[in-house]
């Protein structure tokens, strides 16, 4: 799989990309809609209202991004975080394609996503967290990208909903690691969500 940041990798993911497995953003897409369109949906969790700024970090594809533009509409910004080009590249001329002109390409680095501080309402990272290293550092830096009552969303596969041969990838966190993290890093627990097949759902915000 694709090896997205690890340090500080995210709407959004300081952030992600490398390609592992010869994964393409395509692939990404793929996968990613698949999983969307199996499962309840989870954008009306989010509470994504016109004009607010959401980074999607280890966009990947952009499957998400592009769906936060079409949301946030011209009034609000999208930024496309991911440490790999061809990721890159392929976002752009699709939101090109689709005249998302709200949508903004971020080159993420291992150690930051490249925002700006006090710039995000919502980051959201999808089946990211398990790539990024030093975890508490990492977040506890992202807390500077937050504006205030700004919240982070963390969706990530759950070992205990995997079968044994998707397990064995090693590609996922337990729920109970991700939160004692965040904990530690300075968030707060706000939202939980169980309904997703494969993943846990969590919503936090800073103390």
């Amino acid at each position: 799989m694709k090896k997205k940041v690890t340090a500080f990798c995210l709407v959004i993911l300081l952030i992600p990309g490398a390609v592992v497995f010869a994964w393409s953003p395509e692939r990404f897409n793929r996968l990613a809609e698949r999983e969307y369109t199996a499962d309840r949906d989870l954008l009306p969790f989010l509470k994504i209202r016109p004009g607010i700024a959401i980074a999607d970090i280890g966009a990947g594809g952009g499957f998400f991004s592009y769906r936060f533009a079409r949301l946030t509409g011209s009034g609000g910004r999208v930024y496309a975080v991911d440490i790999d080009p061809e990721s890159l590249s392929y976002i752009k001329k699709m939101a090109a394609k689709k005249r998302l002109s709200n949508l903004v390409i971020v080159k993420g680095s291992h150690n930051s996503p490249n925002l700006a501080e006090k710039s995000m309402d919502l980051i959201f990272i999808r089946n990211t967290y398990h790539h990024i290293s030093n975890r508490v550092e990492y977040f506890s830096r992202l807390k500077k990208v937050m504006k205030p009552g700004g919240r982070l969303v963390v969706v990530e596969y759950a070992p205990d909903k995997l079968s044994p041969g998707r397990k064995s990838w090693g590609h996922y966190t337990e729920t109970r690691i991700i939160k004692r993290e965040l904990r530690q890093a300075g968030w707060t627990l706000s939202h939980e969500y169980g309904f997703l097949k494969k993943q846990s759902f969590l919503i936090f915000s800073l103390r």
